[in-house]
Parts: structure tokens; sequence; C-alpha cells
């Protein structure tokens, strides 16, 4: 006999409930997804996220503007992070989905000019 039980032999014999034998004989039709009510609102969570990481960026932009008379390429740099904050809140929240590496990609470096500038 292999180490293996069979299927059958791991559930209690009175055990009919329909989700516990569709997982064991072949799996759930939606494991693991969850429901789209689920899906909308972890792609809700997950937009409301980057619209935080943004905000910060534009905060970034803002206080690095304030430091316009140390220098011009710093007046520059600040409008250019609040443009592109506030371009990449109205694009994650009009995007298919956030979770492109691009998105993020562009965000970290966002968010890197936006530190390295305050600074």
């Amino acid at each position: 006999m292999s180490q293996f039980k069979e299927p059958s032999m791991l559930l209690p014999a009175d055990s009919n409930e329909p989700d516990v034998l569709a997982a064991i004989e072949g799996g759930m039709p939606n494991a693991g997804t969850g429901t789209s009510a689920e899906t909308s609102y972890v792609q809700v969570a997950e937009r409301c996220a980057w619209s935080m990481v943004w905000l910060g960026v534009m905060a970034g932009g803002l206080s690095t503007w304030g430091m316009w008379w140390s220098s011009p390429i710093l007046t520059v740099l600040a409008l250019v992070l609040i443009l592109a904050a506030v371009a990449r809140i109205v694009s994650s929240w009009i995007s298919v989905t956030p979770r492109s590496r691009s998105f993020q990609l562009f965000c970290l470096a966002g968010v890197v000019v936006s530190v390295a500038a305050s600074q």
C-alpha cells in the first residue's frame, strides 16, 4: 500500500457537504479567485493605497516647491512631481488594474525622486 491515502479515506463518513466534496474531487470552480465583489473590494483598496502613495509624492513636491529660492531646478522638479502625482492618481482610478509592472516602477521612481528632492 502506498503512503498516500485515497481522498475518500480522508473524509469523515458523514461528510456530504458539496464544498468539501468538490474541493477534493476536482477543485471548486473559483477556488482562490474570490467572488467578483471580493475582487472589486481588493481593487478599490489597491487604488486607494496607490492614491495615498501619490498624495505623498504630491506632498513631497509641495515641500520641494517651498525651497524655490535655493535652486531653479527644484522649482521645475517640484512642478513635475505635482503634475505627475495628479496624473497618476487619476490614472490609478481609470486604468484596468493598478498591478501593472510599469505603473509600479514609475511609482517607485516618483517616490525616490520626491524623497531625494526634498532632502
